[in-house]
């Protein structure tokens, strides 16, 4: 009866650690709200290696991702690069992010 306990305990806790959750989100234009296409969008957990994608043609972008704490770094040709740091615990994040364009 023992051991069959501590087996489920181990596959709840592979269970739980396995889980994936899809962060979605639009990158936009500060101050006119136009979508930035061809947008880099990177996630990187500490001592893991990076994982990006690019906005789509209306700024759009998707990626799945084990749950846990990442550094996203999202980057545009003449915008400020932004970097926040974002915890994905449930199976779907949603973010929006306006970005500054860069004065020359």
């Amino acid at each position: 009866m023992r051991f069959l306990f501590m087996i489920l305990m181990c596959l709840a806790v592979i269970t739980v650690s396995a889980q994936k959750g899809k962060i979605t989100g639009t990158i936009s234009d500060e101050i006119t709200g136009e979508s930035l296409i061809q947008a880099t969008v990177v996630f990187q957990q500490s001592g893991e290696s990076p994982q990006g994608v690019l906005t789509d043609f209306d700024g759009r972008f998707s990626i799945e991702l084990d749950y846990g704490t990442y550094t996203m770094k999202i980057s545009y040709v003449g915008y400020e690069p932004i970097e926040r740091e974002v915890v994905l615990n449930r199976p779907k994040l949603d973010l929006n992010v306006k970005l500054e364009t860069i004065m020359l």
